[in-house]
């Protein structure tokens, strides 16, 4: 935990350090649970539960292990429509943004998944503002992967 207990600019600066000497080709391994920090400083990363590795990879590469994606949706129509059109998607999220305009995030697992959610909303005749995919968080990646474990 090398940045545990450190004030944000102490963070930097071992952050910094730590990126120095990887550029020399030294291999340094990190333990931590500091999901974040390992997110800005590790090129390779190796997710462990009660013992056992579960998944090794870059982080772009645990990322891309996920089967669901994060989208971000920007709509505009009735709150009840809006809500019935959207209630079924995985880990939904809605917050009003305005009398009718409101920002939904969930998790989609295809293109097909989305397609069919698009078809959905211009037939209830919500307008879309945008769609957006959200990256995933390592945070994000480790509790799909171990989180059913956790609880």
């Amino acid at each position: 935990e090398p940045t545990d207990g450190v004030d944000p600019v102490g963070r930097r600066e071992i952050r910094e350090i730590l990126q120095r000497l990887a550029a020399d080709g030294h291999s340094i391994f990190l333990n931590s649970h500091l999901l974040q920090e390992i997110e800005l400083v590790c090129d390779s990363v190796a997710i462990l539960n009660h013992g056992q590795c579960l998944l090794t990879g870059t982080v772009k590469e645990l990322k891309a292990a996920l089967k669901d994606s994060a989208v971000l949706l920007q709509l505009r129509g009735e709150e009840s429509a809006v809500r019935k059109a959207t209630e079924h998607l995985s880990g939904m999220t809605m917050r009003t943004v305005a009398a009718d305009a409101f920002e939904v995030e969930a998790r989609i697992s295809s293109q097909s998944e989305l397609d069919q959610l698009i078809d959905r909303l211009r037939s209830d005749n919500i307008s879309i503002w945008q769609v957006a995919r959200r990256e995933q968080t390592l945070e994000e990646v480790f509790m799909n992967i171990v989180g059913a474990d956790r609880r």
